[in-house]
């Protein structure tokens, strides 16, 4: 299992490695050293050096920033970045997979669906709606946002607003108590809604596009052995609508969840969570590894584990892959160090070996290791 989050896990084979490597080199020379001396002074020192020259710390050495630095380069052409230590290491661990769906598996950008919604808003109301829109990240503020900007509508100069996740965004003025939420279109449609003191003023329906490469990515995680599932606060209908195009096994999409019920959901079973909200943080923070889009600039996103571009989610499967490869990369290293270092240094000692020979043999274990870290990387 994976330790805590921030620190690297690496097998305990490869750290007693590391620790006792000089060591034994050193032991091993002044053992040849000793066998050899009373029989033949001059093999004794050839022995002495060759096993000082042939061990070749490069398996162990060389290896693990190797790795790690050719899968970060190969997440970074994916359009991810790695913010935590031990990423790649804790999803060895995870068996689920959990979306939210505005945002992460839909473009994150929303557009009303009617541009004249907001023109027959009263002064007061379109004050108000700028207000509550420019106070929240999620994507239904930021499209309201984006439409009033366009309009010309200036940000209130008085008033106070205080976003609820999962809920909306209470803002309150000279003008009365106002709250933007979200409501249920009847056909179905995402539907912000603005009321003043309880009252219903104005609603704003909104479309979303599923990204493109979505129902792909889902299929090549189930084919690696993951569930994946659908963690939303909309409404039934829509959840179970987006979980059918995506292809998800009935029951793998939840809906109307809050902020505790994600984080109840992650914590069923070792879980990866991407999301984009603050109804999302607890979840986050409760998965074995969290994800956020990188335009997501915000706390929410600094304390995530990985950050990606958006628009698109074939970076997914590929994040499980290359944690795949750099764990065969490690342990094809570990295995080669250890049959190497042991074979040659047995030669050495049998004094078969000069240290010209073992001067050419030395390197030419580095070249392999580089070799055989990138091919366990680029497969």
């Amino acid at each position: 299992l994976p330790q805590e989050r921030g620190h690297e896990d690496l097998p305990v084979l490869w750290r007693w490695s590391v620790q006792v490597y000089v060591v034994a080199v050193l032991a091993a020379a002044l053992a040849g050293l000793a066998w050899w001396w009373p029989r033949d002074a001059a093999r004794a020192l050839q022995v002495f050096i060759s096993v000082l020259v042939v061990t070749c710390p490069c398996g162990l050495g060389i290896a693990v920033p190797l790795a790690r630095t050719l899968a970060d380069q190969r997440l970074a052409r994916a359009g991810v970045t790695l913010r935590q230590p031990g990423v790649l290491d804790r999803l060895r661990a995870v068996r689920q997979v959990w979306l939210d769906k505005t945002g992460t598996l839909t473009l994150a950008d929303l557009e009303l669906a009617d541009d004249g919604a907001l023109d027959g808003l009263d002064d007061a109301a379109r004050r108000a709606l700028m207000g509550a829109a420019a106070a929240s990240r999620h994507p239904v503020s930021r499209a309201l946002y984006r439409e009033l900007a366009a309009r010309g509508t200036p940000y209130p100069e008085d008033g106070a607003a205080v976003e609820q996740p999962g809920e909306g965004v209470a803002f309150t003025d000279a003008a009365g108590a106002w709250f933007l939420g979200r409501s249920m279109a009847p056909d179905g449609r995402a539907r912000a809604e603005l009321r003043r003191d309880g009252r219903p003023v104005a609603a704003f329906a909104l479309h979303e596009r599923v990204l493109m490469d979505a129902p792909a990515a889902v299929e090549r995680l189930g084919a690696q052995g993951l569930a994946v599932g659908l963690l939303s606060g909309d409404a039934r209908g829509r959840v179970e609508a987006m979980a059918r195009q995506l292809g998800l096994a009935p029951g793998a999409a939840r809906a109307e969840c809050s902020p505790q019920a994600k984080a109840a959901a992650v914590a069923e079973r070792p879980s990866l969570m991407l999301g984009d909200g603050l109804n999302d943080a607890l979840a986050l923070q409760g998965a074995v590894v969290s994800g956020s889009p990188a335009w997501e600039r915000s706390a929410l996103a600094d304390q995530s584990d990985l950050t990606f571009a958006s628009g698109s989610l074939a970076w997914l499967p590929e994040l499980f892959a290359t944690a795949r490869g750099l764990h065969r990369a490690l342990w094809g290293n570990l295995i080669f160090a250890w049959s190497y270092n042991l074979v040659l240094v047995a030669f050495a000692l049998a004094g078969v070996f000069s240290p010209l020979v073992c001067a050419v043999t030395m390197p030419a274990s580095s070249l392999i290791v580089s070799a055989a870290t990138a091919r366990a990387l680029a497969r």
